[in-house]
């Protein structure tokens, strides 16, 4: 996860001194990393509502998926 990080913001100074901890390099870096990682968990929602959400989010931009799961035929090339 180090590596990642260290390749999406460009920090390759931490690849020569590994003694250095990630938050002290810039103070931009916390609020970043931070707000990367909400982007990719939600604390408030259950996985259900999110997908549920993201359905409904298919659907209103009228999506061919989003119109298929609304009917309840696959979305994903399958046979009906």
């Amino acid at each position: 996860m180090k590596n990642a990080l260290i390749r999406r913001f460009e920090l390759y100074k931490l690849l020569r001194v590994t003694s250095t901890p990630m938050t002290q390099v810039s103070p931009t870096f916390a609020a970043s990393v931070n707000s990367m990682f909400s982007q990719l968990t939600s604390v408030n929602n259950s996985v259900f509502e999110l997908t549920r959400y993201n359905l409904l989010r298919l659907y209103l931009i009228k999506t061919t998926r989003g119109r298929a799961h609304a009917l309840g035929k696959p979305s994903r090339g399958q046979r009906t």
